[in-house]
């Protein structure tokens, strides 16, 4: 690989009250002209986006939106539960006065002693019968398998 020469420029200050002014030169002793044209600015690059990139953002909408409907229905459970909670202890309070009620409206004694007028009896007084079980002898179990094995070979010819 070649070297490539060293290029210096020279820089050359006038020294005056005024501003200073650079004076270029070249290696080769000519002054430095700007250039007339303004550089052509490249385009900028549209930023591509790839394949995977979109899949992505498309699943974490997908996953964000099912988080939204669950934390929905969430709520909508959340309320219907206390909902029914409270009717369940209505119910049990509507249940427990009518408990109190119904025993409040028979008078116990006059229940039993018309019970004994219809001929009624404890059930510690009452006749006890008891049956003795019986058991009865299944048939026992036949492999059926050894069974069709032997008759077929007993039948066999000789």
């Amino acid at each position: 690989m070649a070297r490539q020469p060293d290029i210096q420029y020279v820089h050359l200050y006038q020294y005056s009250n005024t501003a200073r002014k650079l004076d270029l030169l070249t290696p080769a002793g000519k002054p430095y002209e700007l250039p007339t044209q303004q550089p052509k600015h490249k385009k900028a690059k549209k930023p591509t986006v790839s394949v995977l990139e979109v899949c992505s953002a498309v699943v974490c909408a997908f996953v964000l939106l099912a988080m939204v409907i669950g934390l929905l229905k969430v709520g909508v459970l959340a309320s219907r539960q206390q909902e029914l909670k409270s009717y369940i202890e209505t119910l049990t309070a509507e249940c427990a006065d009518l408990q109190v009620a119904f025993e409040n409206t028979y008078d116990l004694e006059q229940v039993e002693q018309r019970a004994r007028q219809m001929g009624l009896v404890e059930s510690t007084q009452a006749a006890h019968v008891t049956l003795e079980a019986i058991t009865v002898p299944q048939e026992p179990e036949t492999d059926t398998w050894s069974d069709a094995w032997a008759e077929l070979f007993a039948k066999a010819p000789r």
